[in-house]
């Protein structure tokens, strides 16, 4: 497990997997989901580890056409998120939950193992972080 990935502290959350097999999950229950590509999250996750903010648990999950990252944040953000290029889960919704040792690729596995059974990603934060990755990633506008 790499630096950037620590171990659950104490108790996992309620919510986690026990056992070898992922689990599906209910969002709306203890969180809420952002999906966002790959290249956009791990581009807002080095903003908001380089504003300090509290980042909750991360899954990379495997789609048909590329790699997708799942940030969990507080319930009720998927009522109102509107970031373009995004999908937000909530609550009728699910989501399928790597096991605690599945930190590494292929397949569905943690980016970001939960730190602590209530820390999740602020969805405010979250939002900014992803706007300012999407224009990074752009680059710089051209007028013709």
């Amino acid at each position: 497990m790499s630096v950037d990935r620590p171990s659950p502290s104490g108790i996992p959350p309620r919510w986690m997997p026990i056992g070898d097999d992922p689990e599906v999950c209910p969002a709306g229950q203890w969180w809420d989901v952002v999906r966002v590509s790959e290249e956009v999250g791990r581009r807002a996750i080095e903003i908001l580890q380089a504003e300090g903010e509290p980042i909750g648990p991360v899954i990379l999950c495997d789609e048909v056409t590329e790699l997708r990252m799942c940030l969990l944040v507080p319930v009720g953000t998927a009522a109102t998120w509107q970031e373009p290029d995004t999908v937000a889960l909530g609550s009728r919704c699910h989501l399928v939950v790597p096991p605690l040792e599945a930190t590494d690729p292929p397949g569905l596995h943690w980016h970001s193992l939960p730190s602590s059974p209530r820390v999740l990603t602020r969805a405010a934060a979250l939002s900014r972080a992803i706007g300012r990755a999407r224009r990074q990633l752009r680059g710089p506008s051209r007028s013709t």
